[in-house]
């Protein structure tokens, strides 16, 4: 965002992510029913991440060095599940909003909004590293 002046204000992405990871081509996949399941998902994804948006710049999230939380899953734009260590920023019943501590050059840098069914996360300990691939999704407890 720019000012009247031409300064930069701030600057983030505001990502949503919700539901399961799905193949993009074939049976129950992104495409399928001419790209129903895509039409929803971006439109709820893009409501969320417009609302979360809208909070954040009025009244911002706090980014607190000292609770670090780590988050396992498959982050969007990314094949593979990773783990990364961040500030978690609001968390209610469905969605664990999350900014990953890894500078602005990742395709995922900035604010993420996660559906809570299919990531994992907990505080974060100064033994768990910054950021990796994870293999496959740990067992819920």
């Amino acid at each position: 965002m720019v000012a009247s002046d031409g300064k930069p204000q701030w600057n983030t992405r505001y990502i949503a992510s919700s539901g399961e990871a799905r193949p993009l081509l074939g049976k129950d996949s992104w495409l399928e029913n001419d790209g129903g399941a895509l039409k929803r998902s971006v439109q709820a994804n893009l409501d969320t991440a417009m609302q979360t948006l809208a909070t954040d710049v009025s009244r911002p999230f706090p980014r607190d060095e000292t609770r670090m939380t780590l988050v396992q899953g498959n982050f969007p734009y990314v094949k593979q599940r990773l783990q990364a260590v961040g500030f978690r920023l609001n968390e209610d019943d469905r969605y664990l909003t999350f900014v990953p501590k890894l500078g602005d050059v990742l395709v995922f840098s900035g604010v993420n909004i996660f559906d809570k069914n299919f990531i994992t996360h907990r505080p974060a300990t100064k033994d768990d590293m910054p950021f990796k691939v994870v293999d496959e999704a740990p067992v819920k407890q």
